[in-house]
């Protein structure tokens, strides 16, 4: 399990894990989230590299990071290598556990909706100024018109229209800016940083 967590931490960051991740993750601004989930489609809608919580045939607890998935196979990240693997036998070893990290905007502290103020409103109206391409307003409360905004990306993205700043919403906020780690770029750093390793 260290190992994946280890895995993780070296695409997110380019350096040793020094402590526990999810410990990591928050002295470094980024969120750690655990899920429980029951299909594959629950693991990648986040769009984040996850370590999956594997049980070993022999009923040992293993872990390995997952970058993609397709029909029949699934890529996984093991730190030096990039490999392919059965999707059946990899769903058979999964537990239903999943972890992955993501940038929040700063100063989160959950959900943001109408009334919130501070730094975290004044990051998200910068985001969609930038998405909207459109100069940002001196704005750090959260009014009925940024909650609008939300609403309209929610809709447009399919989400679950609330106009509240969710995670799930950040987080593809970030991704239509070019900002979120996805599974794609995830894939490319760590093709990039095994450089042809042999799975093992």
């Amino acid at each position: 399990v260290e190992d994946a967590e280890s895995a993780l931490w070296q695409l997110w960051s380019g350096e040793a894990l020094q402590e526990p991740l999810c410990q990591a993750a928050v002295s470094n601004g980024l969120q750690c989230e655990r899920l429980s989930a029951e299909t594959w489609d629950e693991v990648i809608k986040p769009n984040r590299p996850a370590i999956l919580a594997l049980k070993r045939e022999s009923g040992f607890a293993a872990a390995t990071v997952l970058l993609s998935i397709s029909d029949a196979s699934a890529t996984l990240w093991t730190g030096s290598a990039v490999c392919d693997a059965s999707l059946t036998a990899l769903a058979s070893a999964w537990r239903g556990q999943a972890l992955y990290l993501w940038q929040s905007p700063k100063g989160r502290i959950g959900p943001v909706g109408e009334g919130d103020s501070g730094l975290v409103v004044s990051e998200i109206v910068d985001a969609f100024a930038e998405l909207d391409n459109l100069p940002a307003p001196p704005l750090d409360t959260y009014t009925p018109a940024l909650a609008e905004r939300v609403r309209e990306f929610q809709r447009l993205e399919g989400l679950e229209v609330n106009g509240i700043m969710d995670a799930e919403t950040w987080q593809l906020l970030s991704d239509r800016l070019g900002r979120g780690f996805t599974l794609e770029k995830a894939s490319r750093l760590a093709l990039n940083k095994s450089r042809g390793t042999e799975c093992r």
